[in-house]
């Protein structure tokens, strides 16, 4: 299919959430990213994932350059998800009775916070 097509674009999403990478270029993901030779075709491949080590060495042998590899800046990931566990936390009913309590919700939000891991 996609040496029929012209300009295909694959997105994949959560890498590192595959239970499939490994295995022969039938079974896994990996090796199946490795066939695809995108120098051959009118391919262009956008992956996000955590930082693995079997998907990173994959990734950096097909990238062109260090340019191709952006890693997003955890901080900012964090913030934006203390942002919404903040929201969340304020407009939710079943946390009214909590509101008095500052010491409480911070807690809560600290561990949801640990739990969270860029997610």
């Amino acid at each position: 299919m996609v040496e029929e097509a012209k300009g295909v674009y694959v997105v994949l999403d959560a890498l590192d959430e595959c239970q499939t990478r490994k295995g022969s270029p039938s079974e896994g993901l990996l090796p199946w990213i490795t066939n695809l030779r995108l120098d051959e075709r009118d391919l262009h491949l956008l992956v996000t994932s955590r930082p693995e080590h079997d998907i990173e060495v994959v990734l950096r042998e097909l990238a062109k350059s260090e340019e191709d590899i952006v890693p997003i800046q955890s901080d900012l990931i964090n913030d934006d998800i203390r942002s919404y566990v903040r929201t969340r936390m304020r407009d939710n009913g079943g946390l009214k009775r909590w509101k008095s309590r500052l010491d409480v919700l911070e807690e809560i939000e600290t561990h949801l916070m640990e739990k969270a891991h860029g997610m």
